[in-house]
């Protein structure tokens, strides 16, 4: 069991509401855990699309249509135009 610290005049708004603030907790936790675990970007169509994007560059990496150069090749070739 864990604790939480509440600021004084929210805690009597609370009581003054009559609201069950270990009820309400547990309620918005669970619905924030279930969204949290619905969504997963291993799941959504970003990651399929960034994957696809990824796996490109790598194949054009080993098949030699796109070149790797170092950061001071980089820079040299800007500078360059």
């Amino acid at each position: 069991m864990q604790t939480i610290q509440i600021e004084n005049d929210i805690y009597s708004d609370i009581l003054k509401y009559g609201i069950d603030i270990q009820t309400e907790l547990k309620q918005v936790i669970a619905k924030f855990l279930e969204k949290k675990e619905s969504y997963s970007y291993l799941n959504s169509k970003e990651f399929q699309k960034d994957k696809a994007h990824f796996q490109q560059c790598l194949e054009d990496i080993e098949s030699g249509k796109t070149k790797t150069v170092s950061h001071d090749e980089m820079w040299k070739e800007i500078k360059s135009y």
